[in-house]
Parts: C-alpha cells; sequence; structure tokens
C-alpha cells in the first residue's frame, strides 16, 4: 500500500492508466487514479519529489481519439485522421493551464503548471481532500438546506468575481466543478472551457457546455459569452443544490419557460426572485455580473435564520465581528478569540462550513478517525488537568542555560520587512514582560546547503547569528495581538486551510499556549517581528532559507540531523508514532546539537527567502508580497506531513499571504551581513 496516495499495489491498474510510480517531468511520480476518469482526461494523485508534496496532475487523453501504447506511457492517436483533432483539444488543454495559472483566489483551483509528455499534455494543481457538490449530491444527501447552499456558493462567487476581473469566461460551471475541500472551503475546478473575454463578452466561441446549467447563448456559436454566462451556471447549480433538480435544458425554456420544476415552490418567495433573474433565457435580464449576484445573495440570506445547530456560524456579513464565547479552559491563549478590527471589518464565516462539517463527518475524513483523540504522552489534550501537566513538563524539559543574547541595531521602529507598516509601534509593555522567546547562537561558518531533495549545493558563507530555540508559541502572539490589537485583512481573502472555523487562535489548533502558533503569513511574521523588535531593542525578522537550514542541520550532512533513518522519537510527523493529529507542545522532542526544538517535524517554518531556482537562497525578499506567483521558502515538514518532509533539504513553497493549520515560524536575531 503506497504511504502517500493510498494506492494498493497488489490490485490490477487499467492499461489506460500511467503506471503506479511513473516519474514525470523528473519530478513528479504517479500515484493513484482520483475520482471517475472522464471522457477526455484522467486525473493522478502524484507526489512533488523535490518540494515533497502532494498534487493532482490531469492528463489528456480523449478516449474517443487516442489511447495508450502497449509500453504503457506513450499516448497515441487512433488513425491519422484524427490527428488534427486530438492536437487542438490538447491545445486547449494547455489553454486551461495558461489561463488558470495567471489566477490567484483561495477559491479557484490553483495550477502549478504544465507540461508536455508522452506524445500528450499534463496539467499540475494543488490537491485538495475533499469531494465534489456533484458527488455529495449523488452519494451523501440530494439537497441541502437553502441557507446553507447559498452560503456555499458565496465564496465561489467572489473567486468568480475575481475571474472575470481578469477577463476570463469559466462557461462550464455546475456541480461536478465545485469541489467542497476539507481544508475548510469550496474550490471552482476545471477551467477546461474557459476563454479569455474581448472586452466585456467573449464572442465567436465554440459550444461548451452541460445540459441544464449552460444558458442560451452557449448553444449558439456566435452569441456574446461573458460573465452573464457564469452568472446562469452559478444559479443553476444553486437550484440543484436546494431542489435536486437543474433548469430544464435552456433550448426548452425558449416558448414555454418551465423553471418552475420540482421543489421550486418550497423556495422563499425572496429568493425565488433572486433565482428568476440570474436564470433569465435573455442574458441581458440576469445579473450582470458575480458580484451583482452575490450581493442579492447576501441580502436575502441576511434575512435568515441560520441553518443548523450553530447558528453563530451563520453570521450575516455585515454582522460585527463576534467575541469569544463560553470560556474555554485553561492554559489557553490569552488572546483566545480573534480580536475586533479597528476598521470594524465584518466577519464572514459562511454557513456553508456546516455543509463542509457534515460531508467531513459523513466521509470519516476526520483526524478523529484515524487517530486515537489523545494519544498517549500527547501534551495537546483539551483536558486541563492534562495540559497543565504537559505544560509544566516542557518547561522542565525546556530548562537549561541559553546563550547571552547580542543585540542588534535596530532601533524602535524596526520593520518587519516589504509591506510592514514605517509607522512607529507603539507598547506599553516593558522588555522584561515579553514573552520569553529563547536564542541559540550560530557561530559564524563556511558551508554547503542543499545538495539533495531537488536543491543544488549551494556554498554559503554565513556571519554568526542568533535564532529562536523554539517557534513562536501561541501565547507569544496572542501577546502581540492583545497588544497591538492586530488584525490583518487579508484573512478574509485567505482563510486558514485546515481549520473550519476560527483562525489562529481557534481551539482546533491553538490547543495550549505553548503549541506553536500557526494560520499565519509572512505578513504576521513580519509584523510581530517588527513588534517584538521595537519592544527588545533588538533586531528580529525571520531567517533566510540559508540561516534555517544550517541551524537544522547542526553541522551534519545526513537527511536528518540525527542521521539518515527516521527515528520517529525525534519528530512529531504524519508517520511518526503517538500518530497526533496537530502540533505538539514545542520543546516536547529532542533538541538537535545546537539547542534547537523541532527543526524536523511538528509545523513547518516561514522563512523570508523567496524561492526563486533550485539554490538554498541567503536573501529576505523585499517584494510586494501580493506579487503574482510570489512565493516564500517553507522549511522543516510538519505533523501533516510525511516523514520525508521533515528532511534537513525538504523544500515547500508558498504564496506569503496563505496560511493552513500546520505552517508557523521562528526568528533570527541580528540583522542580515553581507
Amino acid at each position: 500500500m503506497c504511504a502517500i496516495c493510498g494506492y494498493d499495489e497488489s490490485q490490477p491498474r487499467a492499461s489506460m492508466f500511467l503506471r503506479h510510480g511513473v516519474i514525470l517531468d523528473g519530478k513528479y511520480r504517479v500515484g493513484r487514479v482520483l475520482g471517475r476518469p472522464g471522457g477526455f482526461g484522467i486525473t493522478y494523485l502524484a507526489w512533488d519529489i523535490p518540494l515533497q508534496q502532494r498534487v493532482a496532475i490531469k492528463e489528456y487523453l480523449p478516449r474517443a481519439l487516442a489511447n495508450r501504447d502497449t509500453d504503457t506511457l506513450t499516448v497515441s492517436v487512433h488513425t491519422a485522421d484524427e490527428r488534427a483533432t486530438f492536437e487542438a483539444g490538447r491545445e486547449q488543454f494547455l489553454r486551461e493551464a495558461r489561463i488558470v495559472a495567471g489566477l490567484d483566489h483561495p477559491n479557484i483551483v490553483r495550477v502549478r503548471g504544465y507540461f508536455n509528455a508522452n506524445g500528450t499534455a499534463y496539467l499540475v494543481m494543488d490537491y485538495y481532500e475533499g469531494i465534489s457538490v456533484g458527488d455529495y449530491l449523488a452519494t451523501v444527501s440530494p439537497t441541502m438546506e437553502p441557507a446553507l447552499a447559498v452560503g456555499i456558493i458565496e465564496p465561489v462567487l467572489e473567486g468568480l468575481a475575481y475571474v472575470h476581473q481578469h477577463g476570463v469566461v469559466h462557461r462550464d460551471i455546475k456541480p461536478h466543478n465545485l469541489y467542497l475541500a476539507a481544508a475548510g472551503k469550496p474550490i471552482l475546478l476545471d477551467f477546461g472551457a474557459a476563454r479569455r473575454a474581448v472586452g466585456d463578452v467573449a464572442h465567436s466561441l465554440s459550444v461548451v457546455l452541460s445540459e441544464g446549467y449552460a444558458p442560451l447563448e452557449q448553444y449558439q456559436r456566435r452569441a456574446e459569452q461573458g460573465p452573464q454566462t457564469d452568472v446562469y451556471g452559478m444559479a443553476a447549480t444553486l437550484l440543484r443544490m436546494i431542489t435536486g433538480q437543474a433548469p430544464p435544458m435552456a433550448l426548452d425554456r425558449l416558448n414555454d419557460d418551465a423553471l418552475d420544476g420540482p421543489g421550486w415552490a418550497a423556495l422563499p418567495p425572496a429568493l425565488q426572485a433572486v433565482l428568476r433573474r440570474a436564470l433569465a433565457v435573455d442574458a441581458a435580464d440576469r445579473h450582470p455580473t458575480a458580484e451583482a449576484l452575490l450581493s442579492d445573495l447576501r441580502a436575502w440570506r441576511a434575512t435568515v435564520a441560520p441553518p443548523g445547530p450553530a447558528p453563530a456560524a451563520a453570521a450575516s456579513p455585515s454582522a460585527p465581528r463576534p467575541g469569544p464565547a463560553t470560556p474555554p479552559p485553561q492554559p489557553q491563549p490569552a488572546a483566545h478569540a480573534r480580536h475586533a478590527s479597528t476598521r470594524g471589518r465584518a466577519l464572514r464565516p459562511g454557513p456553508w462550513m456546516l455543509g463542509l462539517v457534515t460531508v467531513i463527518l459523513l466521509l470519516g475524513w476526520a483526524a478523529r478517525s484515524q487517530f486515537p483523540a489523545s494519544a498517549p504522552g500527547d501534551p495537546a489534550l483539551s483536558d486541563t488537568r492534562a495540559a497543565e501537566a504537559a505544560d509544566e513538563a516542557d518547561e522542565a524539559n525546556t530548562a537549561r542555560t541559553a546563550p547571552a543574547p547580542t543585540s542588534g541595531p535596530t532601533p524602535a521602529s524596526a520593520r518587519a520587512g516589504a509591506g510592514a507598516s514605517s509607522a512607529p509601534i507603539r507598547s506599553e509593555l516593558s522588555r522584561s514582560a515579553l514573552i520569553d522567546l529563547p536564542m541559540i547562537r550560530i557561530p559564524a561558518q563556511n558551508l554547503s546547503l542543499g545538495g539533495a531533495d531537488g536543491l543544488a549545493a549551494t556554498p554559503v558563507r554565513l556571519n554568526a547569528y542568533d535564532i529562536s530555540a523554539h517557534e513562536v508559541t501561541v501565547e507569544a502572539f496572542a501577546q502581540f495581538v492583545a497588544d497591538q490589537q492586530y488584525d490583518n485583512p487579508n484573512w478574509d481573502r485567505y482563510p486558514c486551510d485546515g481549520v473550519l472555523q476560527g483562525d489562529w487562535s481557534s481551539s482546533a489548533v491553538a490547543t495550549t499556549q505553548r503549541v506553536p502558533v500557526v494560520c499565519v503569513n509572512v505578513e504576521d511574521a513580519r509584523a510581530f517581528a517588527a513588534w517584538r523588535s521595537a519592544v527588545s531593542g533588538d533586531h528580529h525578522r525571520l531567517p533566510t532559507e540559508a540561516e534555517w537550514e544550517a541551524a537544522a542541520r547542526a553541522g551534519r550532512r545526513s537527511a536528518y540531523w540525527w542521521g539518515d533513518t527516521l527515528d520517529t522519537g525525534r519528530a512529531n510527523c504524519a508517520g511518526c508514532p503517538p500518530f497526533t493529529s496537530r502540533a505538539a507542545n514545542v520543546g516536547r522532542y529532542p533538541a538537535n546539537p545546537l539547542g534547537l526544538y523541532d527543526t524536523a517535524g511538528n509545523v513547518r517554518e516561514w522563512t523570508c527567502s523567496a524561492a526563486a531556482d533550485d539554490r538554498v537562497r541567503h536573501a529576505c525578499s523585499d517584494a510586494d508580497l501580493a506579487t503574482l506567483k510570489l512565493r516564500f521558502v517553507v522549511r522543516g515538514g510538519s505533523w501533516h506531513q510525511p516523514a520525508s518532509a521533515m528532511r534537513s533539504s525538504a523544500r515547500d513553497q508558498l504564496e506569503p499571504l496563505r496560511r493552513d493549520h500546520h505552517t508557523g515560524f521562528r526568528l533570527v536575531r541580528q540583522a542580515l551581513q553581507p
């Protein structure tokens, strides 16, 4: 059984599929087939060898035109007469990649790359655990409550509005192209029918449609198609989610508009009015944009009670951000609830989260179904006494003499980096009041980094620097948030992957004050570093990739700091007993020879280096964090990843504003050296 993709290698594999373990483009190891292969392609779960993470790879293989040769790799067309059709389809397939590769939104599938091989083409995408809305309706429940369905559609409409702003029309919105990711968000998939618009509309487009979800203009080659085309597909999908029935085929509605099919009468009258407009046969009568439909749906949902047993999850988008409910058991983060913004922004969790919870529970995705609720010795327990005992043990474990701190040349108005405010930071805290963040001195050295896991051997000269012995904890980050009333406006755009409700302070991840803070991005880490610099008088920042690897290796060239084979007692990873489903308290596992904890496993860590090539970088990026395609290096692996991700040379890359439940950070003290 493949530990990464779950493929049972003892089972026969159809000849139309690539063999398990085949390497594509020199870096992607093919795993099991995902879902049901369509008539035009096959999607595989694969392993990105350099980045040490799972991806989805879509292979162009239209079975009506081509098949795989007996070598099980090369794709060949059936006859020479079908070559032109096959090539045209492959170009359209690659066009999807080029279009979507230019888009960056949390509710739009992210394309990592594309390439030609084996006589066909491949598209590399992020892999998401979860289920499509189409499969959910077919296998779990045929309908959803109206408010629940609307709550799922809302964030997708936000993504669709973003797509339209970039001149792209999707043209194939339907339940099977809407995905409920177990990371906690709905995602719009499959831009295979997408086209760039000319001005506000796309002209002379080929006929691409799904009956019931395609508007009239998609049956006409010369008709104008634009945002209103996708409005129809989204509204038809919403109608299917609520009533169990898609609208009649658009051509059948020309003479006798039989929109009022089964289930229509059960719709709330106000919602009927919104859908009737969005599903108008004449495009001129529909909502002109995704934003217009979104506005009407939000206005309707604000008037109805939230579905399910958790009304707080369905707060109106215009409602103030709620504070904490019943105080959680101690010890908990000092600022357990996300602080209200001084700008008065609203919380928009959306009731779709409730539906996703249902999906996850029914599918058994939740980690509780795979691992013990509280593994032996795991300090991240909900029980108060156990958490207190774990904290006491952690304090005893981490008690040691830290190297004397070295002051850096940073003024009180220190900046965290590009994108941070240049205004002086004001705080009532004294240096002595700061939560302790012990530092380890790393001596000056010449060394070679990388040389494995897809990274080139890179000679680097490092001057002496100090690095925190462990990751920044929830307790330390909560002190910063409380002192500065910190609230990042990008958190709404990039909800934390893996957390269904809440944020960095959610009880789902902040199980004690001593666990590493997660659900933070590069902006948050820079802001924390600038604040700590201002209060302490020292200079703090994220480590460069080279500084991080040098500290993690502790002078050794082995795969892990302790050797070349996995020692499961030294780290918290997906294959390391006692099989936890969350981060452990800092200092629980042994330190490396330099005294650093959790440089392998627990949570992976941000660096300040942008990933430019395969060389280990010793520089901080000053680029705008919102720059399209900019990615920052993440190191160390986590409890959520396999042991291979913990290797000292293993590198992940993430967009700097993205957040997830297994990525945190530690700090370096002292300025960069030339």
